[in-house]
């Protein structure tokens, strides 16, 4: 059984690109901006705060990879074609995020927003207290 859209839900942006949920597509270099400088603050913010040094992180184009010390993985990346972050984590598996601009913040279709979400995970996973958001 399929979810009925609503005229409401659906939003042309101005780039034609049709987008649901009632969020608007970025212009791609300001997608990419946004996403590359929270992801950039994200690895320096974790990295900061890891003073037990149970994390390796790394951000390179893109992509934020976060290792704890049983080799387990989380990965954090942007999807350009789809203006998604998508995260790999050894905890929740795989969830896509689309930025709100209601709440200004990246959100699952599930509901939890990709930094509380973090923030839960690394303090179940590594003993870590980092605010994110």
């Amino acid at each position: 059984m399929g979810c009925k859209l609503r005229q409401e839900d659906i939003l042309i942006a101005p780039n034609t690109q049709l987008e649901t949920f009632g969020l608007l597509m970025l212009p791609e270099n300001e997608y990419q901006t946004m996403v590359e400088g929270l992801l950039s603050r994200l690895a320096e913010t974790i990295e900061d705060a890891d003073a037990a040094r149970a994390l390796s992180v790394e951000y390179m184009s893109g992509i934020l990879e976060i290792t704890l010390k049983d080799d387990r993985q989380y990965v954090i990346n942007m999807h350009k074609p789809t203006q998604q972050i998508w995260m790999a984590s050894p905890v929740s598996g795989a969830s896509y995020f689309v930025y709100d601009p209601a709440v200004k913040a990246w959100r699952s279709k599930k509901g939890p927003l990709l930094l509380d979400m973090l923030e839960q995970e690394l303090a179940a996973v590594a003993g870590m207290k980092v605010k994110l958001a």
